[in-house]
């Protein structure tokens, strides 16, 4: 069963951290990779399509 919800919560973490990095590494950046790991945190437990994607760009962003 997929959460569309959740699915896209993932993808909008993703595409704002995209979105800092590509306006510079600033204190927005450190937020956003705060919101990828509120939303790691929240989606991991579940089969959710894009937690995979997500755990890599975390790791990259660090």
């Amino acid at each position: 069963m997929r959460d569309l919800y959740k699915e896209k919560v993932i993808k909008t973490a993703i595409q704002e951290y995209k979105n800092s990095v590509l306006f510079g590494f600033g204190s927005n950046t450190a937020n956003t990779i705060n919101v990828m790991e509120n939303a790691f945190i929240m989606c991991s437990p579940f089969n959710i399509q894009g937690v995979a994607e997500l755990q890599k760009t975390i790791k990259k962003a660090k």
